[in-house]
């Protein structure tokens, strides 16, 4: 598997915790995602079945060749996690949060993606506006959930 493209595909991407490829593949699915952005209403968890979907509008950071404009084509993409118990929306700064809800702010930019396995979840972090979300994950085989990645259309918007 390679990254980089040189032309614009429609990227569907899973990520196994039992692969043996696995934290290469979290590298690319984080690259993937880097400065995607999502509405928070657009975060929707099946309780039963455990499945988290986000519908994310992401960067395509997988072209090899940048336009000359500098700017990268934008696509929809669905973002889904498997074996997931709960999640929650943190806020870091109590001024950020103040301040977000006088703007009616609802929108988070995924500036890192991680796993805090101390806590058993998976973690977004949205540097730019002092918040996380953080997603709790099932006691599952081998302990970590199933990550995908699926573009909505094969045409990105520039």
């Amino acid at each position: 598997m390679i990254f980089a493209k040189k032309n614009i595909e429609r990227l569907e991407f899973k990520v196994w915790p039992s692969a043996d490829d696995f934290w290469q593949k979290f590298g690319f699915l984080s690259s993937y995602i880097h400065d995607a952005t999502f509405a928070l209403g657009d975060i929707k968890l099946a309780r039963q079945s455990g499945i988290l979907t986000i519908k994310i509008d992401r960067d395509c950071w997988e072209l090899r060749d940048v336009p000359k404009s500098g700017n990268l084509p934008k696509t929809k993409s669905l973002l889904k996690i498997f074996y997931v118990d709960s999640l929650q929306l943190i806020f870091d700064d109590a001024a950020h949060f103040i301040s977000g809800l006088g703007i009616g702010r609802s929108i988070f930019v995924i500036t890192s993606i991680y796993f805090d396995s101390y806590n058993d979840t998976l973690v977004f972090s949205d540097s730019a506006y002092h918040q996380r979300l953080t997603i709790r994950y099932k006691d599952v085989y081998p302990g970590l959930p199933v990550i995908e990645l699926r573009d909505l259309s094969t045409a990105p918007r520039k």
